[in-house]
């Protein structure tokens, strides 16, 4: 547990400090830990960002941690089952593909852009869970987040 959590707070601060560092008002990072021991098919990782905001814009990126630039540069995508769940209960699914979207400025860190101007239309809960499918396992993956940022207009 106790290495569960130091993985935890060292990939937060390195993923707070690398992505939302820009000091923008209006965003909100979240991460979760990966196992260590193996991210097997069907685990599920949840986040959930409590909404105060049912009139703003945001654009909402997912983004993966490496252990290392090798464990990073060993593949080029890394597909998830993403569920989002409102505060009614609605239930979206979808695969979605995590890859490295910001030209290798950060290698053991990517960033995909997953939606952009949403408005939140309910207070409350948003859960985001990111299931594991099957096929080869994520070798070097420590930590999954998403960054929710208001916009102006649709514009950062």
């Amino acid at each position: 547990m106790r290495i569960r959590s130091y993985l935890l707070l060292t990939a937060c601060l390195l993923l707070a400090g690398g992505l939302a560092g820009c000091g923008r008002s209006g965003s909100a990072v979240y991460c979760e830990p990966v196992d260590p021991c193996g991210w097997q098919p069907g685990d599920t990782l949840r986040i959930v960002h409590h909404n105060t905001d049912t009139v703003g814009r945001y654009d909402i990126e997912l983004f993966a941690s490496w252990a290392a630039r090798p464990a990073a540069l060993h593949r080029d995508t890394a597909t998830v089952r993403l569920i989002v769940r409102t505060p009614d209960s609605l239930r979206c699914t979808e695969l979605v593909r995590l890859q490295d979207d910001r030209a290798g400025n950060r290698p053991q860190e990517w960033q995909t852009s997953y939606r952009t101007g949403v408005r939140f239309a309910q207070y409350g809960d948003y859960e985001f869970a990111f299931v594991r499918e099957t096929g080869e396992p994520p070798i070097g993956l420590r930590a999954l987040g998403v960054e929710i940022t208001q916009t102006k207009h649709g514009k950062r």
